[in-house]
């Protein structure tokens, strides 16, 4: 749960940035494809790599039954710290750019 809920909570900080800075986008939900328009916007220390996971993860979400789930299985206790760190490290830093 924690790493389904780290994906949604990055999707819509990069959709506050991108609403805040007035940029252009097309429909997604792909952390990549949103990192893609914002990172001149956000400097972070989070491995992208992480975005790149838990893409899989949302798109593997939306099936039931899958609900949670990397395509290696359920996120370990490690992997699921460093989504949720990632997660506020992004939070931190679109908190910053809206009140600033």
């Amino acid at each position: 749960m924690v790493a389904f809920h780290c994906q949604q909570a990055i999707e819509k900080f990069f959709k506050v940035v991108i609403e805040d800075y007035k940029l252009s986008f097309l429909k997604t939900h792909s952390l990549q494809n949103l990192w893609g328009i914002v990172e001149n916007h956000i400097h972070t220390t989070v491995d992208t790599d992480v975005f790149v996971v838990l893409d899989q993860l949302y798109i593997d979400a939306r099936y039931p039954g899958a609900f949670g789930l990397l395509p290696s299985g359920l996120p370990s206790k490690d992997e699921a710290q460093l989504f949720y760190n990632a997660t506020m490290e992004i939070r931190e830093i679109v908190i910053k750019i809206l009140f600033s």
